[in-house]
């Protein structure tokens, strides 16, 4: 009995569920993403709101004082927050928004804003106690 065929579909199937290095950093529970919208973080700004991305491919937007919840409107329906990577080419989209990802490093992603080519950054809030 030739047993190959089973031992390849075992082998892809884990292979295919594995989470890239990206999204482990992105799904950090450990991590409270703040969206700035700009290439370069000014030491006075401060936002009022971090985001939490999960395995499921869910996003929250949540106040920093008291994680009260940010729902997602877009016209007057509200959307459930949900992102999706690209690892082929590079691209996270939030919301309705598609994002390059430039590079990134335990504590900063730098992205281009696709829709507007504007140069904007994820910074983990813990990264400025």
């Amino acid at each position: 009995m030739n047993y190959k065929p089973f031992l390849i579909i075992p082998f892809f199937v884990f292979t295919s569920c594995k989470k890239t290095e990206f999204e482990t950093l992105l799904t950090n529970p450990d991590k409270r993403w703040v969206y700035i919208n700009d290439s370069i973080l000014n030491p006075n700004s401060k936002s009022p709101w971090y985001m939490r991305f999960d395995n499921n491919n869910n996003c929250k937007n949540l106040n920093i004082s008291d994680n009260s919840e940010l729902p997602y409107i877009h016209g007057n329906e509200y959307h459930e927050c949900s992102w999706e990577y690209d690892k082929t080419n590079s691209t996270l989209k939030v919301f309705d928004y598609d994002f390059k990802i430039e590079r990134y490093n335990k504590d900063t992603i730098y992205l281009t804003k696709q829709q507007t080519n504007r140069k904007v950054l994820f910074i983990n809030k813990y990264l400025r106690k």
